[in-house]
């Protein structure tokens, strides 16, 4: 449990393709499992296509991101607290909440949105002891303290992994020269 609420940040020397300059959110910690999503990685989809396939009108240019490769079809929303759906969950370690129901892609349709928001198709998730072996790898992960900047932050998904690994290395640092 000690993961959760941090970020993953992939490690420079990661090869492969999928996991590049990710960050993942642990957002979630269950009987030694770990649930999380990827927050910088966006879909070729947008927004738009998305609510055409549910037959919903909207035109937005927003970005649909992909959230990890289990279960791609799952759609949840992150967002700020202040805005809910049926199922909405808040996340305590965050000031985050997901929401994942039926009614929200006709909400947010309507401009009745939250202040910050990410649509995110699927999650990532480790079985127990999966995580910390994987952390243990030089081509694994790099964790830091979660950042709701970094969550919020619309710019290109390469400025969002580099300034998670500049918070991830400063942490180590600073880790290495506490008495």
């Amino acid at each position: 449990m000690q993961y959760l609420g941090k970020l993953l940040v992939a490690v420079p020397g990661q090869k492969d393709p999928f996991w590049s300059k990710t960050v993942v959110w642990l957002y979630e910690y269950n009987q030694g499992n770990y649930a999380g999503l990827i927050i910088n990685k966006p879909s070729p989809k947008t927004v738009s296509e998305l609510a055409k396939h549910h037959k919903i009108r909207w035109n937005s240019n927003r970005p649909l991101y992909i959230g990890g490769p289990m279960n791609p079809s799952a759609l949840i929303l992150l967002h700020n607290p202040g805005w809910r759906t049926p199922n909405t969950q808040f996340i305590d370690h965050s000031e985050v909440c997901l929401s994942s129901h039926a009614t929200m892609l006709d909400r947010l349709s309507i401009s009745d949105e939250p202040d910050n928001w990410r649509l995110i198709l699927g999650i990532c998730g480790w079985a127990p002891s999966q995580l910390e072996q994987e952390l243990a790898r030089p081509d694994g992960w790099m964790v830091t303290d979660f950042n709701a900047d970094l969550l919020w932050d619309t710019r290109r998904p390469e400025v969002i992994w580099h300034q998670a690994l500049d918070q991830a290395t400063h942490q180590a640092v600073d880790k290495l020269f506490e008495i």
